[in-house]
């Protein structure tokens, strides 16, 4: 039986093979997944929610591509995995507490989706460090972190010097 970390990568490359994309925004389309932009201007980046068994991914217009991106993949794998805690009603408290499982799951499907291994490796051989590795990648470091966590969980053996911050989605504002 395969441990959950290798469930939730088998999951990503599944995704990624059938939708012939990385890309979470459009892979959440082709879901039927409706995103709609939040009106007004909040600190949230993104938020999962299941309606009369219509899933929505309500987003902040107003945070870049690069935030968008990893906003979206991260929710994907809220609609993967906790479809049915989206059905009572996620907080942004819930969706941000450091020991959920939930939001660790979603963060490290996210680091799956968007983060190519082998790519990460070929960087590291031309010595790249971990946040020019994460700025090249166009995402947050955290969120590098999260896939070497999960590379090591697989089998890899990565000497990690820089501790994993399960909160980062949440200190990051919105609103600027």
């Amino acid at each position: 039986m395969k441990n959950r970390y290798g469930l939730i990568y088998e999951d990503a490359m599944k995704l990624i093979m059938k939708h012939e994309t990385r890309d979470p925004e459009l892979i959440l389309r082709n879901r039927n997944v409706n995103l709609l932009p939040f009106t007004g201007q909040t600190h949230a980046l993104g938020m999962y929610v299941v309606i009369k068994r219509n899933r929505f991914v309500f987003y902040n217009p107003s945070i870049d591509d690069n935030f968008k991106r990893m906003m979206f993949a991260h929710e994907l794998g809220h609609d993967l995995y906790h479809r049915a805690e989206a059905k009572e009603g996620l907080s942004e408290f819930t969706l941000f507490d450091v020991k959920s499982s939930l939001e660790y799951e979603a963060n490290l499907f996210a680091s799956h989706l968007l983060l190519d291994e082998e790519e990460i490796i070929d960087y590291g051989k031309m010595g790249y460090d971990l946040d020019q590795i994460a700025q090249v990648m166009k995402v947050n470091i955290n969120l590098l972190l999260f896939k070497f966590y999960g590379m090591n969980k697989l089998g890899y053996d990565f000497n990690l010097d820089q501790c994993l911050n399960r909160k980062f989605f949440k200190d990051i504002d919105g609103t600027k």
